[in-house]
This record gives structure tokens, C-alpha cells and sequence, in this order.
């Protein structure tokens, strides 16, 4: 498995998926740039978990295989985030009332 180093959501999310296959991965390649990540799959020396995006551009890669995980490991929660005390300006409040966000106040 190559993956990026402990803490990344994706690899948790990997070997979770993996381990409910009752699969233990006793090798690990762990690297910190996505661009070393792709390379070392191209080049044959493991399999790894991207997100779509970044694997979009690897469709035509006719070495590189690519499978959709299963629905309970494949949804990513994402979150709009700010800080409580930012100035609510009059520009901030139309981009939170377009988005529809809740709680924006």
C-alpha cells in the first residue's frame, strides 16, 4: 500500500475499507506528496486510495486501473468553515445567503 503519512483521512478511510475485508496490510509506503503517490503506483510499486479529482487525470493512463469504492467508505463529509468573530461584512453575508448556508448569523 502506498500512502500518505498516518492521519490522512484517505488512508484511514483505506485501511478501514481493507480491514473489514480482513485484509492487513503488512507493508506500508508512506509519502507526503501526492505527485511521489501517483508516481509510485505508475511505476508498479503498490496500490493506493485517491480522491476522484485527484484521480481524473489518470483515465487515460493505460497502466493505471481504477474502481469506485463501496458506498459506505466512498461519501467524504466536507465542511464550510470560519472563525465565530470574523467581520460579518456586507460581502461575507450575500456569499453565506447564496451558498444557503444555516446558522450564518
Amino acid at each position: 500500500m502506498i500512502v500518505f503519512e498516518s492521519g490522512c483521512f484517505y488512508r484511514d478511510t483505506f485501511e478501514k475499507w481493507l480491514r473489514s475485508k480482513g485484509i492487513s496490510p503488512s507493508k506500508l509506503m508512506e509519502l507526503n506528496t501526492l505527485d511521489g503517490l501517483i508516481g509510485c503506483v505508475k511505476a508498479g510499486l503498490g496500490i493506493s486510495l485517491l480522491t476522484k479529482s485527484a484521480a481524473k487525470h489518470l483515465h487515460q493512463d493505460e497502466n493505471i486501473k481504477q474502481f469506485a469504492l463501496p458506498n459506505e467508505y466512498a461519501k467524504v463529509s466536507t465542511k464550510f468553515i470560519y472563525h465565530k468573530d470574523i467581520a460579518k461584512t456586507c460581502a461575507f453575508s450575500e456569499f453565506i445567503r447564496v451558498l444557503d448556508l444555516v446558522d450564518a448569523k
